[in-house]
Formats: structure tokens, C-alpha cells, sequence
């Protein structure tokens, strides 16, 4: 009869593997997905920064003059639904990131 039964589980080294293993794979996950999360927020601040090109546009058409005071000024025209906490919290981060020319009507990044 053997001395030592044969018990059912894993040994510490094949945990030891295993967790090295999956350590490797989230770091390549990780390596992977950061420069496309930063190329999808730079993406997404372009695209707001046209948008609201576009609605001072849209404004001055209507108006005959830039507004006055950027976001805050196409939020009380209605071209920014500012209504909700969602939007809010939207138009607060315009607000921020955003500088706008009244001269030219134009918003760029900061």
C-alpha cells in the first residue's frame, strides 16, 4: 500500500503557474486596450468640438451673431439638451475642456 495517498486538488506549483499565466494575459490586455481607450476619448473630444462648431453656426445663422457666452448661451437657445444629469454633467465637461473665441464662433480643445 503506498504511504501517500493520492489526494484530489491542485499542487502549489500548478497554482503558482496558473496564476502567473493569467497575470501575463491581463497585462497584455491592459497593454492592448489603453492607447485605444485614449485614442476613443480624443476621438470623442473631436467630435464634440465639431458639434459645437456646428451649433454656433447654426446659431449665428439664426441670430446674426456668435453667442455671446459659448456653451451657456446654446444651452438657454435650446441646441443643448441640458435637462437631465447626463446632459448636465455633458455640457459642465464642455464647459471645461472647451475654450471658445466669441470673435470667430469657433471652440477648441484645451
Amino acid at each position: 500500500m503506498n504511504r501517500y495517498a493520492r489526494t484530489q486538488g491542485f499542487s502549489f506549483l500548478e497554482i503558482v503557474a496558473g496564476t502567473v499565466i493569467l497575470g501575463v494575459v491581463a497585462t497584455a490586455t491592459v497593454a492592448t486596450i489603453a492607447p485605444m481607450r485614449a485614442r476613443a476619448g480624443q476621438q470623442l473630444s473631436d467630435q464634440r468640438a465639431k458639434a459645437l462648431n456646428s451649433m454656433s453656426q447654426v446659431y449665428f445663422l439664426e441670430v446674426g451673431r456668435f453667442p455671446p457666452r459659448g456653451v451657456d448661451s446654446l444651452i438657454a437657445a435650446g441646441y443643448l439638451a441640458c435637462d437631465d444629469d447626463k446632459n448636465q454633467s455633458q455640457a459642465y465637461e464642455m464647459q471645461c475642456n472647451f475654450s471658445y473665441n466669441r470673435a470667430t464662433g469657433t471652440f477648441t480643445r484645451r
